[in-house]
């Protein structure tokens, strides 16, 4: 797989040799499928090292033993930001997903390791909101689900992520897997 990187778009030759240009600044979604870890890895990474640019692993990227609540706060207070300021979106942005008030207050004091994998998803994706990336890198979004119900789950929530941030693009990256559902709204490119 060829790829380069600019300071505006990812430029790389899929498994036909057809080039794409993929465009930060327009917002929306790209899937990029990938037949090799090693190139998916080298992918993220290049991509990690744009400005504002904020991988979201497929588990969320939580720590296990430490409450919900507490892995938002910790990231926030990381990127320099106060929790009581974001506290609203946060709120909201789980109601969008579906979830009362009740489940968002339990929710906050549960630990990641408790939670099934597209909740702590959810979390981690809450998380990448409210941290305002100019880029968000979904890194084997799909590969820790284990059903079809919790694939659309995801492909749902992922959609408020155009919601909050229509000119901001969000990048699916996979491996090649019968587990790598097309995400709405865009094409899949298999490299």
């Amino acid at each position: 797989m060829w790829a380069s990187l600019d300071a505006h778009a990812l430029h790389l030759r899929d498994a036909q040799k057809r080039e794409h240009e993929l465009r930060f600044d327009r917002g929306g979604y790209h899937q990029l499928v990938l037949g090799q870890r090693q190139d998916a890895d080298a992918l993220v990474a290049k991509l990690a090292e744009l400005p504002q640019a904020l991988v979201l692993p497929g588990d969320g990227g939580l720590l296990g033993l430490l409450p919900v609540r507490e892995n938002i706060s910790l990231a926030l207070r990381y990127h320099r930001q106060e929790f009581e300021g974001c506290e609203t979106m946060i709120e909201e942005a789980f109601a969008l997903c579906g979830y009362s008030d009740g489940r968002v207050d339990e929710l906050a004091q549960e630990l990641p390791i408790h939670l099934d994998p597209s909740e702590r998803w959810l979390v981690g994706f809450v998380r990448a909101l409210v941290l305002r990336p100019a880029l968000l890198i979904a890194a084997d979004a799909f590969a820790h689900l284990r059903s079809r119900a919790e694939t659309e789950k995801v492909l749902a929530w992922a959609q408020l992520f155009r919601f909050y941030y229509p000119l901001r693009a969000l990048f699916f990256i996979d491996i090649d897997s019968h587990a790598v559902p097309a995400v709405p709204g865009c094409s899949p490119i298999h490299c």
